[in-house]
């Protein structure tokens, strides 16, 4: 999918929070707090970090998003009051990860502040049956757009469906499918930032580029695309460290105890491996992956990059590692954007058919 990076365009009077760019656009140029804004009234904009060169619109009659034409201007999130009811419906995730109750509030409070009726239902990952009963109860609620959570590939077509026949539009959250819209970082991108900055502080640290080996942890139920958080960061490692050694472990749990099981099983049947270099998926890995690390006392000859930027791996990083950095995700922003395309896919304006938020690599070096 090609990506088109945008320009910095002045809209009213820009701020940064965080790493995404964020913009006041009320009477005064001040951002609108909960309630103070009228009736198609625009009190923030955020710019995200590139979009997909395709845009669709939602068609009603044809309960589908359908190609549409490009606008002369990049797409932003406009978080703006609409102006006849609006009902956003949030398929959770779960309740239990940092990060996801990070977006599941900011999406509630996105839509309170701009008058969005709201209502959500918890996916309980990584059940396979609960997103089903999750979707067909929020499909009750009658809402105007979806934004749905399920990382799931086993069951996501499945909980499409459901929606799909009670003709709700569906922003896929993160991990694409068939006749949704895509929100969500680049999973290549994260992958990237990962290895360049793995790669960068082995360099740092002295070390010869055939002594490492460059390694990663797999799941293939999540589906091939959230997988390029780690051979994406494989490629860039390698691409900066020539001679490198790349290798692989399939995990069967996307838990913190499976992580750390086939990191002792991959160390015990690898004695010489020399420097590690380990790309995550997620934060709950990486944890993992040091563990066994510690445990197996090969923690100062390895350096572990995760996803999420919890608190808990932040404090990690600070502490003596193996934890050196987490691509931060900034999902404490996504709710302006859930909330700018429900305004956006209910009056059947043109979106990109994906859109990426801005996300940094977080270290203790900031």
């Amino acid at each position: 999918m090609s990506r088109t990076k945008f320009l910095t365009i002045a809209l009213c009077a820009g701020v940064t929070v965080g790493s995404a760019v964020v913009t006041g656009c009320g009477e005064s140029g001040e951002a609108g707090g909960s309630g103070s804004a009228r009736a198609g009234e625009t009190v923030r904009v955020v710019r995200p970090s590139s979009t997909s060169d395709r845009w669709v619109r939602w068609d009603s009659s044809a309960c589908a998003f359908v190609d549409a034409t490009a606008p002369a201007q990049p797409w932003t999130a406009r978080v703006r009051t609409p102006s006849g009811t609006v009902r956003l419906a949030l398929g959770e995730q779960d309740e239990n990860n940092q990060v996801n109750v990070e977006m599941n509030r900011s999406a509630e409070q996105a839509a309170e502040e701009v008058g969005l009726d709201f209502a959500k239902a918890n996916y309980k990952f990584p059940s396979t049956t609960e997103p089903v009963s999750a979707a067909r109860s929020l499909t009750l609620r009658q809402p105007d757009v979806v934004v749905s959570n399920n990382q799931l590939a086993p069951v996501m077509e499945t909980v499409n469906k459901v929606y799909a026949d009670r003709c709700v539009p569906v922003v896929q959250v993160v991990v694409p499918a068939d006749g949704t819209v895509l929100f969500g970082p680049s999973d290549a991108e994260m992958g990237r930032l990962q290895g360049e900055f793995l790669a960068e502080q082995a360099k740092e640290k002295g070390w010869e580029a055939r002594e490492i080996t460059i390694f990663g942890q797999l799941h293939a139920p999540l589906g091939p695309d959230i997988q390029q958080r780690v051979t994406a960061c494989q490629e860039a490692a390698a691409a900066a460290l020539p001679g490198a050694r790349v290798a692989n472990q399939e995990n069967v749990a996307p838990t913190t105890d499976e992580a750390q099981r086939k990191m002792s099983d991959w160390l015990t049947a690898n004695p010489d491996a020399g420097h590690l270099l380990v790309c995550s998926i997620a934060d709950l890995y990486a944890i993992g992956d040091a563990n066994a690390l510690r445990l197996a006392g090969r923690a100062d000859k390895a350096l572990v990059t995760g996803v999420n930027a919890q608190d808990n791996v932040k404090e990690a990083i600070r502490s003596d590692g193996p934890i050196v950095g987490s691509v931060d995700l900034n999902a404490r922003r996504w709710g302006d954007y859930w909330a700018a395309l429900a305004v956006d896919i209910a009056a059947g304006e043109p979106i990109p058919s994906a859109i990426h938020p801005v996300v940094t690599m977080w270290s203790d070096q900031q």
